[in-house]
């Protein structure tokens, strides 16, 4: 049996050589090649430049790293879906709060072990990240723990929270919208 080496310069000859697949394999023609799910890389939308735009404008100092990516210190950045409830993915090492549940919205992924305060983080919408998460990823390893917290009215900080490595919360439920204050790993 001989080798078939076809190299295709155009999006037409390939769709045509997908549909002669489909009737040697016997799959129907009509069927169409799926693209992949993913958004290209480089690729955004007006949503995200506007996100990005504001999470800029929110943290003073800050610079773009990446096409959906602000950073607003060392160690502190913000990430800004392409469209409302998309949802982003929370790399290993990372621990990863959203605004909105079920992981969309923008995103503020932590790795740095220690506390951060999150009046202190400008939110893209306005305000600050204080009171803002939604949902929680926390793609950590090792076993560590990290915990959440509400301030109360004597502004003291109250755990109201902790996440081991490896879990996620889709909808943080009662403290929804009242987180303050974190302490990763």
């Amino acid at each position: 049996m001989s080798r078939l080496r076809i190299v295709y310069r155009s999006r037409r000859r390939l769709v045509t050589a997908g549909c002669a697949v489909a009737l040697v394999v016997g799959l129907p023609t009509g069927v169409a090649l799926a693209a992949p799910a993913q958004q290209p890389a480089g690729a955004t939308s007006t949503y995200q430049e506007q996100g990005v735009a504001a999470a800029l404008a929110a943290n003073p100092g800050a610079r773009r790293i990446a096409v959906d990516t602000v950073e607003v210190r060392k160690g502190i950045q913000i990430r800004v879906p392409v469209e409302p409830n998309a949802i982003l993915g929370c790399n290993n090492g990372l621990l990863c709060l959203n605004a909105d549940a079920n992981y969309s919205g923008f995103m503020l992924p932590l790795q740095a072990c220690g506390f951060s305060q999150l009046a202190g983080i400008g939110f893209p919408g306005g305000g600050t990240w204080q009171d803002k998460i939604s949902s929680i990823r926390n793609g950590q390893t090792g076993g560590v723990t990290s915990r959440f917290y509400d301030y109360n009215g004597a502004g003291q900080p109250i755990e109201t929270l902790s996440l081991r490595a490896d879990n996620g919360i889709p909808n943080i439920g009662t403290v929804n919208d009242r987180i303050d204050r974190i302490q990763v790993c």
